[in-house]
């Protein structure tokens, strides 16, 4: 009923010794890949900067400039004016966000003394003292 085939008796077709196909096989369909026109470069120099002038105050915002402005330059230097207005918002927006960030931290390091003056001066006040319980204190219980 069944035919057992040794390896002498194997051949190509497993015992079809009818008519073959030998054209061309089905190599399935030719997919081409997208052109890289650099607006994803572009797209990211944009987003980056964006994102770094939100975080102005915090020192993330460096490495993302920095990212923004490196993403910007290539997408300009390879693309020239394809998607200029992505890249040129990524580098305006990071080069502010890196002149805010220095110029506020400049603000506050600029500022220590009159800070700590007003700290001093806050505990100089005539009755005010951290350590007191105000709850207790005679001149609040009339309120």
């Amino acid at each position: 009923m069944y035919q057992d085939f040794n390896d002498e008796n194997k051949n190509e077709n497993y015992g079809y010794n009818g008519p073959t196909y030998n054209g061309p096989s089905y190599k399935g369909p030719v997919y081409s890949t997208p052109a890289n026109d650099g607006k994803g470069q572009a797209i990211i120099s944009m987003v980056l900067g964006l994102t770094a002038l939100l975080l102005f105050f915090s020192f993330i915002n460096v490495p993302l400039a920095l990212a923004a402005i490196i993403m910007g330059i290539i997408s300009l230097a390879k693309y020239k004016t394809k998607h200029l207005p992505y890249a040129l918002t990524g580098i305006v927006t990071a080069v502010l966000s890196l002149i805010i960030m220095a110029y506020s931290w400049s603000m506050v390091f600029s500022n220590t003394d009159r800070v700590m003056q007003f700290y001093e001066d806050t505990q100089q006040l005539p009755g005010f003292d951290i350590d007191a319980d105000y709850m207790g204190d005679q001149e609040y219980q009339d309120l």
